[in-house]
């Protein structure tokens, strides 16, 4: 009777460590599980982020301006439209702006660069303004067409954290 008893000792403590395995792997699976799911909500969360503060900054750089004919020393909002075409003396006096300035004027709290082809400043062609990107963590890519020197462009904002 005793080596009955002994042999179901053993199975039972099999049984428990089985359980104990299964019981690790599952909260170990709920977790990676959960862990997913706030990661890609964060994920969308920067990026409608991203999305909205670009939207706006490229409807307030491609607007009139406020006032609509802003100088450096009076400028509120410094979009560079003139009759919904770009107005070369606005575009000059935007590229002017310090970057940190410019942020604040459009109320940006993340980082960003436009340009469009054959942009030129005084004359100059220049790449683009704002802070060029380098290795950005989340990048966003807002494009609109809108006309430079009686030629439709397409104007490429790009924002990042």
């Amino acid at each position: 009777m005793e080596l009955s008893t002994l042999m179901n000792k053993k199975s039972q403590a099999w049984g428990l460590d089985l359980f104990v395995a299964i019981t690790i792997f599952l909260l170990g699976l709920i977790g990676a599980y959960i862990y997913a799911i706030n990661f890609l909500n964060e994920s969308q969360e920067i990026l409608e982020s991203l999305y909205s503060e670009g939207t706006y900054i490229s409807d307030l750089i491609l607007s009139e301006g406020v006032p609509s004919n802003w100088t450096l020393g009076d400028v509120r909002i410094p979009g560079i439209l003139s009759n919904k075409k770009i107005n070369q003396t606005k575009l000059d006096n935007f590229y002017q702006i310090d970057y940190d300035e410019l942020k604040n004027l459009l109320n940006a709290k993340n980082e960003f660069y436009f340009n469009f082809s054959n942009m030129e400043v005084s004359g100059q062609p220049i790449e683009g303004i704002g802070n060029p990107p380098s290795n950005p963590e989340n990048m966003l890519q807002i494009e609109r067409f809108t006309i430079y020197k009686n030629k439709p462009i397409k104007f490429t904002l790009f924002i990042w954290n």
